[in-house]
């Protein structure tokens, strides 16, 4: 359980860890046999018999300073390390501390005799169930299990059945709230719509089961569960394995998005070494079946709710403008069924952009010199921004071919008509621009300017440059550009006659088909 053991030192000893070791040393001068571990198996010959001689030696010579001195430099390493430990009693100090690198930190303890490292600390911090263990490592090295909890250290020999002592105190301090059913322990929420692993302890032949509801980003399940075990190799006697699952919103007779999920090895000694949490851990079994799902492509998804292969239920999910649905349905005819992370309409056009964006464009367009310009813009913007370019478009496009043709319009009829069509097709700016371009100088021309401004509610900003006269008439045309600007087809026509005549023209607007408007 501790393989490596840094020892650094010597440092001068606190005024509280003297104590503690002294007070070690007390204990094991009254029984100097607590620290062999209790049998729990069947063995010819006890792997610790020697020791438990050693032991009837140093208890008949607790009271003697020099043969403890004595015992702590020979025998085997367990019983110099408590001969050591009891040499503190006697002594009543311990001023001068090594100190050594644990998991979790550093710790420290008088170094006397010639114990290992790991025994004295296993021995002189005897009352940490989990620190005495060090003191054991090298017997489990050698194939032999030993579990230690609360007052309790027992050997198995080469058996690795947990005592049940053991396994009761282990479920029991569990982060947890464990349910269980047989030897089948699990966190209380529903398996079947949340994502979890499994943690199996083979010999005991139990189970644990944690949801990504109650995985903590504090808690390692393995390492809590064998925190107390000294043997050849802690993760040899558990299994590991993961489910997915996703949130149902399809009704599809078998599901393909869950099910157990394979974990990688390196994700499995990531967990064992305890580098990685239990939040950790279903973090990764969600990542790793969702690229195995997306590679796939066998789902319509948005984060972890499952639309099976229902495409239209898919696409009412996302947040989207009603004119780009038929855009979004020609992007997943191309892509086939997605998963999504964010569920937004970009991130589902981007995918379709690396199908084709051509015919995702030609929903909207059919020029395509004008698709090709916007495709090679795809560097520099999103597809979505790309996709409301060409509808800005289509929409230009369809306002013009609403519009009459005309093969006459008079003057002021025309300064109108132009307007009208800028801001129809690109917005007051654009139309505004186009204003600035003619700068119309007539006082009849300028009226019908600032009817244009008036009707878009841009006049104040404009005021300036029109006099009293100019605004007066603007301002009683206005109605009349609103209509306007508002009209189609034949109406439209006939509401450009209208605004002419009543900016005192009595001229004409010729159709193309040569027809007079009165």
């Amino acid at each position: 359980m501790f393989p490596g053991l840094f020892r650094k030192g010597p440092k001068r000893a606190s005024k509280v860890e003297e104590q503690k070791l002294i007070e070690m040393g007390q204990k094991l001068k009254k029984d100097p046999s607590v620290v062999i571990p209790r049998c729990e198996d069947n063995c010819l010959l006890c792997k610790f018999g020697k020791e438990k001689r050693w032991m009837k030696k140093l208890e008949a010579s607790k009271e003697d300073k020099n043969k403890l001195e004595k015992y702590s430099k020979k025998g085997p390493d367990l019983t110099k390390a408590v001969a050591a430990t009891m040499l503190l009693a006697h002594e009543k100090k311990a001023k001068v501390l090594a100190t050594a690198s644990i998991p979790g930190g550093k710790i420290s303890y008088a170094k006397k005799g010639n114990a290992g490292a790991k025994y004295l600390v296993g021995v002189q911090y005897f009352d940490d169930p989990f620190l005495r263990l060090m003191a054991y490592h090298e017997y489990s090295q050698k194939g032999y299990y030993i579990y230690s909890w609360k007052d309790n250290i027992v050997c198995t020999g080469k058996d690795d059945k947990p005592p049940k002592g053991y396994i009761k105190d282990r479920l029991g301090s569990t982060p947890y709230d464990l349910r269980s059913k047989g030897k089948k322990f699990s966190c209380p929420h529903d398996h079947e719509e949340n994502s979890s692993f499994t943690l199996r302890w083979i010999t005991p032949e139990c189970s644990i089961k944690i949801c990504e509801r109650c995985a903590s980003k504090g808690s390692n399940m393995f390492i809590h569960l064998s925190e107390g075990i000294a043997s050849p190799e802690n993760k040899n006697m558990f299994d590991l394995s993961g489910e997915y699952r996703m949130r149902c919103e399809s009704d599809c007779d078998t599901c393909i998005a869950a099910g157990d999920t394979s974990l990688k090895k390196e994700v499995k000694e990531e967990f064992f070494k305890g580098s990685i949490s239990d939040r950790d851990l279903i973090e990764k079994i969600i990542e790793d079946k969702r690229k195995i799902l997306k590679n796939r492509k066998h789902i319509f998804a948005v984060g972890e709710r499952c639309f099976g292969k229902d495409a239209d239920a898919f696409l009412e999910s996302l947040r989207y403008e009603s004119w780009e649905q038929d855009v979004l349905k020609k992007t997943i005819e191309l892509t086939g069924p997605v998963m999504l992370e964010q569920g937004t309409v970009n991130e589902l056009l981007e995918l379709g952009w690396k199908e084709d964006p051509y015919e995702i464009l030609k929903v909207l367009l059919d020029d395509e010199d004008r698709i090709g310009e916007l495709v090679e813009d795809s560097d520099k913007k999103i597809p979505r921004d790309i996709v409301r370019e060409a509808n800005k478009r289509k929409t230009e496009l369809d306002e013009l071919s609403a519009l009459p043709n005309f093969s006459k319009l008079p003057p002021r009829a025309k300064l109108a008509h132009e307007l009208s069509l800028a801001y129809k097709t690109g917005g007051a700016e654009q139309a505004i621009n186009y204003l600035k371009g003619v700068n119309p100088r007539e006082t009849r021309m300028k009226s019908i300017a600032y009817s244009f401004l008036v009707a878009i509610g841009r006049a104040e900003s404009h005021r300036w440059k029109y006099a009293d006269n100019e605004v007066e008439t603007g301002e009683f045309l206005s109605t009349y550009f609103k209509k306007l600007i508002d009209s189609s087809g034949e109406e439209y026509a006939k509401t450009l006659q209208e605004l002419l005549k009543m900016s005192g023209s009595t001229e004409t607007i010729v159709l193309e088909d040569g027809s007079k408007l009165r």
